[in-house]
């Protein structure tokens, strides 16, 4: 057998224990149409002044929209937000569970050494608990779970997907990596406690972290003529048929025989690739739009890949630059997906991980690298270190460089408007008035609230005309108009007008807020004692609910000389504190 055939019969192998211990993304299920397209962001340019504008008497109070079936709420749990804390959710597979940090890296035990729900020492969601700011991280990752496990748990309607006979396979994918956790030591009850958790976690974090995919769609290519085989022969039945394969593997002379016994040749590998690849794109979009259902408003970051041969030895060599060349080729592929064909680019962070570095070993052509590789395919400690860093990067902690207020001149870092302006940058909820001016002390138009709200819901696709004669088709601020009069949010004034560019006042604010909040079904009950401020009776009838809803909210907040102030106007950087403080104490 010529050194090219056993090195990758090695692979095919260690891939197989890979996917039994480490885990496969790649799973989604074969659905006739793609559930993400609905959701595809609107594109359309609009001005830069997106902020925050009033509404006037709130006639009509809308109902909300009724939610798909295929999300469930939360089970009601108390909300660590509710307390002023700031909530991390890190979802995802190996690598984020810290598999592979261990005393002993080189141990074969250690390839079997799983943590259950606990943050591992060493691991990047260990360094981020302590460094990033968070007051709870939540790490519902785990060792050998795909997209396919969290979707079950947060999209019944997937997981009856799963039982329709034409997707039994991809069931028995994610039953397998369910059960065999448990045979190499996880807690017993911990994919129960973690189905139990994580919804709640989802709907109570300001921020979401997404590692899964890593290396494992290219496994599931090796893998396939494998799988399907052991499960047409022995899944259906819940045998071990691996076992049972056991003298057929001994025929095996060469990777072409090994791939043939299985009916596939050594090219379906890669077309095997790109058709599992597209599958997770798939899931992946279905599963970031039910975050969203869930959480409307928490930052998410996606996790690129790293390159498993990034440091593989020796180098210059033909066979290690042919695994190395097919880890670049796949990372190019998701980092693309992720950026540019992604439903829901616009609502996630990538996170460029290349370079991570992974544990070191002998060369490719030493058995202990293939006997160890489920270990040594995993980030070392300062592998997961620089992870770290990049997520940090990402949410824009490293430094006034990359802080989203960095590029406004206007805007000053040690200002009290710094968190709340930050904030609705990275959600897309305010965008500056040029490329280098917020302008945070221009005052607000009702143009610009809607705009905003219009952005909090996803920009989704208009097809109605303007309801106001005058707001016309070409006006940047059409779209944002048609749906906030579509689904109740405004109404306009009795002259069938909207007056897009006049100042918003801040009774017209709460009202246009609690329009908003009535949208999405939130509970508008809450209320403030208004007879605590001295110009209480300035206050519009047609305005008192909600404003009182906005400061029993903590929204709106009284100014000097113990006044309401409801005729006065607002700023920008004054919109963006009240957009932050509903979208963290309310939505």
């Amino acid at each position: 057998m010529s050194s090219k055939r056993l090195i990758s019969l090695l692979l095919v192998l260690a891939m197989t224990v890979a996917l039994l211990c480490v885990g496969v993304y790649a799973d989604p299920v074969d659905e006739a149409a793609d559930p993400a397209a609905a959701d595809t962001v609107a594109t359309e340019t609009q001005p830069a002044a997106e902020t925050p504008a009033a509404e006037e008497p709130a006639t009509v109070e809308p109902a909300a929209p009724a939610q798909p079936a295929t999300v469930p709420a939360a089970p009601a749990t108390p909300d660590p937000r509710t307390d002023g804390k700031k909530v991390l959710t890190i979802i995802g597979d190996s690598i984020p569970a810290g598999y592979g940090l261990s005393e002993n890296v080189n141990s074969l035990i250690n390839q079997f050494t799983l943590h259950g729900a606990t943050i591992v020492d060493g691991s990047y969601p260990q360094i981020l608990r302590d460094e990033a700011g968070f007051d709870v991280v939540n790490k519902d990752a785990r060792e050998s779970y795909t997209a396919i496990n969290f979707l079950r748990w947060i999209d019944e309607e997937y997981d009856n997907e799963l039982a329709q006979p034409k997707n039994y396979y991809l069931r028995w994918l994610s039953e397998c990596t369910f059960f065999l956790p448990k045979i190499f030591g996880a807690p017993t009850d911990d994919t129960e406690t973690l189905k139990a958790n994580i919804k709640n976690h989802i709907a109570s974090s300001d921020a979401i972290v997404l590692n899964l995919g890593n290396n494992d769609t290219f496994t599931m290519a090796l893998l396939d003529f494998f799988l399907r085989t052991e499960y047409y022969v022995y899944g259906m039945a819940a045998q071990p048929a691996l076992s049972a394969l056991k003298g057929k593997l001994n025929l095996a002379t060469s990777l072409d025989d090994l791939i043939q016994m299985f009916g596939g040749t050594y090219a379906d590998i890669f077309t095997k690739e790109e058709e599992y690849l597209q599958l997770f794109k798939k899931n992946m979009d279905r599963m970031i739009r039910v975050i969203r259902q869930l959480n409307p408003t928490a930052e998410i970051y996606y996790v690129g890949m790293y390159n498993t041969f990034e440091y593989a030895e020796p180098e210059d060599d033909a066979i290690r630059d042919f695994l190395y060349q097919a880890g670049v080729d796949l990372c190019n592929k998701l980092e693309h997906y992720a950026k540019e064909e992604c439903a829901f680019r616009n609502d996630i962070h990538y996170v460029d991980v290349m370079g991570t570095q992974v544990w070191k070993s002998d060369t490719i052509y030493s058995p202990s690298y293939w006997l160890r590789f489920l270990v040594h395919c995993h980030p070392d400690y300062e592998g997961h270190r620089f992870m770290a860093e990049q997520i940090m990067k990402a949410m824009g902690m490293d430094g006034d460089t990359n802080c989203p207020l960095a590029k406004f001149v206007d805007l000053v870092s040690t200002s009290w408007y710094h968190e709340p302006i930050d904030y609705v940058l990275k959600r897309g909820i305010m965008d500056g008035m040029t490329d280098n001016m917020f302008g945070p002390e221009v005052t607000l138009t009702r143009a610009m609230v809607v705009t905003m709200l219009y952005a909090m819901d996803g920009k989704p696709s208009i097809s109605n005309l303007s309801p106001f004669n005058d707001v016309v088709a070409t006006d940047w601020f059409v779209n944002p108009v048609v749906w906030a009069a579509d689904n109740g949010v405004v109404s306009g004034y009795d002259d069938g007008s909207f007056r897009p560019t006049n100042p918003v006042t801040r009774e017209e604010l709460a009202t246009m807020l609690r329009s908003y909040a009535l949208y999405r079904n939130k509970d508008t009950s809450a209320s403030g004692d208004l007879s605590a401020f001295a110009d209480q009776s300035a206050v519009s009838g047609w305005a008192a609910e909600s404003v009182s809803w906005a400061v029993g909210h903590g929204i709106i907040n009284g100014r000097s000389g113990n006044r309401i102030a409801p005729k006065g106007t607002a700023t920008r950087a004054e919109a963006a504190t009240m957009f932050t403080r509903l979208c963290q104490n309310v939505l």
